[in-house]
């Protein structure tokens, strides 16, 4: 098996200079789609709004986080590190990793949290200036399909949503408005 992947190596090296490519093979560089979202790139100061997951829109708490949004993995990808505090959880730290795959031309998300040991998967696209991210239902007890979607407000500020399908509508369960440092 070594010998395999040490072949491997010598020929994706050995041919890196010589192929053509559109950025989105190895050897290429980052999916032009990721300038679509160089918004989230920076520090920010976060105000988390958080709702009672009811649906009837009415606040459970407020907390602060930051947040740090830089590219990662030679561009490929953008990395978003949070640490927040919220009643009742020590201290909350989330990384979430974003990147567009051309192939299914879609863009794909990671969302790690050290107060779940479950992994959130999403996918989605751009509606208007809205990135919407979907996941699966999650097997996780009382929580199915979500959405998280960011907006450029302004050259300072995003808003982001983090929403779960309650019948057949969505139901706002957290607000962030994020403002750069």
């Amino acid at each position: 098996m070594y010998k395999y992947w040490m072949l491997l190596s010598a020929i994706m090296f050995a041919t890196s200079g010589t192929q053509e490519t559109s950025g989105d093979t190895i050897g290429g560089g980052p999916p032009a789609e990721l300038k679509k979202i160089e918004f989230l790139l920076g520090e920010f100061r976060v105000r988390e709004t958080y709702y009672v997951p009811d649906g009837s829109g009415q606040v459970l708490f407020s907390s602060d986080a930051t947040v740090s949004c830089t590219e990662s993995l030679g561009g490929r990808y953008v990395s978003m590190a949070y640490k927040g505090r919220i009643p009742g959880i020590a201290g909350r730290e989330a990384l979430t990793l974003i990147t567009y795959d051309p192939e299914a031309k879609k863009y794909r998300a990671w969302w790690f949290d050290s107060a779940s040991q479950v992994v959130v998967q999403l996918q989605g696209a751009f509606r208007d200036s809205r990135l919407i991210l979907y996941s699966e239902p999650m097997v996780v007890p009382d929580i199915g399909e979500t959405r998280i979607s960011f907006e450029k407000e302004s050259e300072d500020r995003v808003i982001a949503l983090y929403e779960m399908k309650m019948g057949d509508r969505w139901v706002k369960q957290l607000e962030a408005v994020f403002t750069r440092k």
